[in-house]
């Protein structure tokens, strides 16, 4: 698989859940509605890949980038997001003829996933934590990493 493909598919992952992130701002708008009772969606609540799933062992250790390198520092800062308030990562990436692009992602897994093809044709240059509403209304929280902040 080529670099432009796998930008395609990881925009397209993005956009999966942006849209996942809508249905899931209404169904809870409806269960506001109800005063906190669940309402029965056909289908159940849309689930977020980025929504942390109940784990029968509380213990469990959240999984830890297996690299750390200069080429990769993003991986060292890109922590889980804090809920309620962080619910979506906002990365920034450049291709190789320059264009810079953006996306929301609330998948650290997929993150960590990305930052693993960075290669000369695409980089990450940035990644902040944000309260996301929608594409329109979003609110930064915290910038976790900036690549021009990056000392060498």
């Amino acid at each position: 698989m080529n670099i432009e493909n796998q930008i395609q598919i990881i925009d397209l992952l993005a956009e999966r859940e942006v849209e996942f992130m809508k249905v899931r701002a209404l169904e809870d708008a409806v269960c506001d509605l109800l005063s906190g009772a669940k309402f029965p969606f056909p289908g159940g609540q849309a689930e977020l890949l980025s929504q942390p799933k109940a784990k029968e062992n509380s213990k469990t250790a959240v999984s830890t980038p297996k690299f750390i390198s200069e080429e990769n520092a993003a991986t060292e800062f890109l922590r889980p997001l804090h809920s309620p308030e962080e619910n979506a990562y906002h990365i920034f990436y450049v291709d190789e003829g320059g264009q810079k692009m953006d996306s929301f992602q609330n998948d650290r897994e997929l993150i960590l996933d990305i930052l693993a093809l960075q290669n000369n044709e695409f980089q990450v240059n940035k990644i902040e934590t944000v309260s996301f509403k929608s594409l329109e209304k979003w609110e930064r929280l915290t910038v976790l990493f900036n690549k021009e902040e990056i000392k060498t």
